[in-house]
């Protein structure tokens, strides 16, 4: 490790030389070059900036949207339309979201409000809500208050109740939020942003002092020059034809440069603004930094050898302060868990045991109350963790809300009444608090450490598979890690070993499920499953074999083996002359992780020659709600090739409305487990129409999955559900089977 560091320290200091001498070197060079770069600098900025101010601007149209959307889901819930304890609902969520008010509003178009504003709208006040009062999401304008006159955005959304009445939900936003928003100070307070219509109307102005005040942005430019008008033409037409670009115009005191940006709400464009004089002085200063490059690396090259020492230095100390410090708790870091725990059991005698400690459905508090609330949780859990500890007993956050400590014990009884006691402890700091919306519910798996001379990783997992365990009794809060958990986990080994020669022998057959389109009224397109008929085993069940290849990243390999029978296969279909319609593929989070995995899967579609439209992607809800951060680059490089990318099994796992409006998702896929109770729950049903409205106003094809019964099939005949798929319609089929459909198509 100490050589390996001194070779990275060398390896540093030899590219900052090398890298200042070619500074230096051509720095004379980029002097002469420096007017086309640095203005090509200066408008990329520009664009960047205005990318941002869009980012923000469409998140915070998105979040306002889905806040209203979860509330209307809510609110449905309600037997019948009871406005004054309907108010009451949403006034605490009013107060944490940045709504000027909150209300509804009544058939007759009595107006219910946060602030109890409430009036009885005319029929000129109630155009603002006919859109909603029809069914649909609709933004407005920048309009006056009802109220105050203030301008304002106002967001409204259908509801319906289970006695057929029906009402407006709105949300008033003020217009200075969005220039509050914009106010962000660029290039030494020059630069400034406002939105317009298509038409060039104002949305929201900016308060910049080089900015001027207008009512139609193309009519007061248009007015400044004929060489305005001109430009204005091509500008008028990039944005009707919903393009980005740069403008150049005059304005009475100096040029303007200008990028203009659609954004995603009705017809409105950001534009972004910064005066030629800006461009001037980078251009300018960019000559002045050339020449003082010369100068600056020689003196850094004698600098930078006396100071790199002492900086890798203090470099590497802040690196071990980090790796032994949780981020979120301030606690200790797992890093230093393992470094401890292994070491006190290397030397001790006393009985330890490894128990792992899990929020259950942690992720529902992070989404609806943000991950600040959610992250206060964890500060609380760790601080009780800690103080519950006794001598030569350690804890640790291992990610997200799971736990682990190291804790000594002299009997299993006492062992449980303590981890039950622990357990009491946390979630009484949590849930005695009267204000909060939410309360917690914590589980822990525990193993009785046997082999101190074992990893501590392995530990870990044991007590962790314990609550990951599938026959868990779910009324248990303290589980034991046992010969039945044991059992499996040889048996999960031996499928693990059988894999590759079962995949090499073709042991896996794809089976191909077809779903009923209710528009085309036949069946139309299909999912492609896998099953393994073992020549040892026989046939083993997806739902045991599955798991388990996911653990061990086995799944990769299988899903690209069924991935590449089905391209094949639809190469054969095609070329056969028959009607090929979509066929979905499933798709396991652990591709997420590959750097190659949008080009492998594209290899193979091209291979084959497949049309993208006829190519699905299928994730499940857990995946994509655990994987956002690095999901939207990956899956809207699928969606730009008309790939579809499905949401597989909502409704099994977090069941998050915010995610409908945030994931790049094109299909959402209703798990069984909502269908099931569709014929006899009526708020069931009542919330499943809801989901079903809302993705389809958010443009997703749904799809309602195990559907086995005809009532079943016939509720969701009449939600307008999109597709249906199950037993009801058709069984998975062998490949000959599915044949003879395509087959009788022709």
């Amino acid at each position: 490790m100490y050589e390996m560091k001194i070779k990275n320290f060398k390896r540093i200091y030899v590219d900052i030389v090398i890298s200042c001498l070619i500074i230096a070197v051509v720095a004379t060079f980029f002097a002469f070059k420096s007017q086309t770069i640095s203005q090509e600098q200066v408008l990329n900025t520009l664009s960047e900036i205005s990318s941002q101010s869009v980012n923000v601007i469409d998140k915070e149209i998105q979040k306002n949207v889905a806040v209203l959307a979860n509330l209307s889901i809510y609110i449905s819930q309600e037997d019948a339309f009871d406005p004054v304890k309907i108010i009451n609902k949403i006034k605490k969520v009013n107060e944490i979201n940045n709504f000027k008010r909150i209300g509804i509003i009544d058939e007759r178009g009595q107006s219910y409000t946060t602030d109890d504003n409430n009036i009885l709208l005319n029929e000129q006040q109630m155009t603002r809500f006919n859109k909603a009062m029809n069914g649909e999401v609709s933004i407005t304008d920048t309009l006056p208050d009802l109220i105050d006159g203030e301008e304002v955005s106002v967001y409204t959304l259908p509801i319906t109740f289970d006695n057929d009445q029906h009402c407006v939900l709105f949300g008033a936003y003020a217009s200075r939020y969005y220039k509050e928003t914009l106010s962000v100070s660029t290039f030494d307070g020059l630069g400034y942003s406002f939105i317009i219509k298509e038409n060039g109307d104002k949305i929201v102005d900016s308060s910049n002092k080089t900015s001027i005040k207008f009512s139609n942005f193309f009519d007061d430019i248009g007015a400044i020059s004929k060489e305005n008008k001109e430009k204005l033409e091509n500008l008028k037409h990039n944005i009707k034809n919903e393009k980005s670009g740069f403008l150049e115009y005059d304005r009475t005191d100096e040029a303007r440069y200008l990028y203009y940006q659609k954004l995603d709400v009705n017809d409105w464009y950001l534009l972004s603004v910064i005066p030629a004089s800006v461009v001037d002085n980078n251009i300018n200063g960019m000559l002045f930094l050339g020449y003082m490059m010369l100068g600056c690396c020689l003196l850094g090259i004698l600098y930078l050898i006396t100071r790199i020492v002492l900086m890798y230095r203090n470099n590497q100390k802040r690196l071990e302060e980090v790796a032994l410090v949780d981020e979120v708790t301030g606690c200790g870091s797992y890093t230093r868990f393992r470094l401890a725990g292994g070491d006190i059991l290397k030397s001790t005698k006393s009985k330890y045991t490894m128990v792992y400690f899990n929020i259950l459905k942690f992720q529902y508090i992070n989404d609806l109350y943000g991950y600040d609330e959610g992250n206060l949780i964890l500060v609380k859990i760790a601080k009780i963790l800690n103080n519950l500890l006794q001598e030569k007993e350690f804890c640790a956050r291992i990610q997200a809300d799971h736990f682990v400590a190291l804790l000594q014990y002299d009997s299993v009884t006492q062992l449980k009444k303590r981890a039950e006691y622990m357990i009491k402890n946390m979630e009484n700091a949590i849930n005695s608090n009267d204000e909060a919306a939410y309360r917690i519910k914590m589980i822990v798996g525990i193993y009785l450490i046997e082999n101190y001379n074992d990893r501590i990783e392995s530990m870990v997992d044991r007590a962790a598979t314990v609550i990951r365990d599938e026959n868990r009794h779910e009324l248990e809060n303290c589980n034991f890690y046992n010969d039945n958990i044991r059992q499996r986990m040889y048996k999960n080994k031996e499928l693990e070993d059988l894999f590759e020669e079962a995949l090499h022998n073709h042991e896996f057959e794809v089976y191909f499920q077809p779903k009923y389109s209710t528009k085309k009224k036949r069946l139309y397109g299909a999912e492609a499953l896998v099953r393994w008929k073992s020549s040892k085993l026989g046939s083993i069940s997806p739902g045991e074999f599955i798991p388990v290849l996911e653990r061990s990243s086995n799944i990769i390999e299988l899903d690209e083996y069924v991935f590449v029978i089905t391209c094949k296969q639809i190469r054969k279909w095609l070329d056969d002359g028959l009607e090929v319609a979509p066929i979905a593929v499933n798709v396991s989070q652990l591709h997420l992780y590959r750097q190659d995995f949008v080009e492998s899967y594209l290899k193979v579609i091209d291979a084959y020659q497949i049309p993208y439209n006829l190519i699905e992607l299928e994730m499940t809800e857990t995946s994509l709600f655990d994987n956002r951060d690095i999901l939207k680059d990956i899956l809207n490089k699928f969606r730009k090739l008309k790939i579809t990318v499905s949401m597989d099994d909502f409704g099994s796992g977090y069941s998050s409305i915010m995610m409908l409006e945030s994931m790049p998702i094109d299909c959402l896929k209703i798990d069984k487990t909502m269908i099931d109770d569709l014929e006899v729950n009526s708020k069931a049903k009542e919330i499943l129409k809801s989901i079903i409205s809302l993705a389809q106003s958010l443009g997703l094809v749904v799809v309602a999955e195990g559907v086995e019964q005809a009532g079943q099939y016939e509720e969701l005949i009449r939600m307008k559900v999109d597709y249906i798929q199950g037993y009801y319609c058709a069984r998975p089929l062998p490949l000959d089977e599915y044949e003879k459909i395509l087959k009788l198509k022709k």
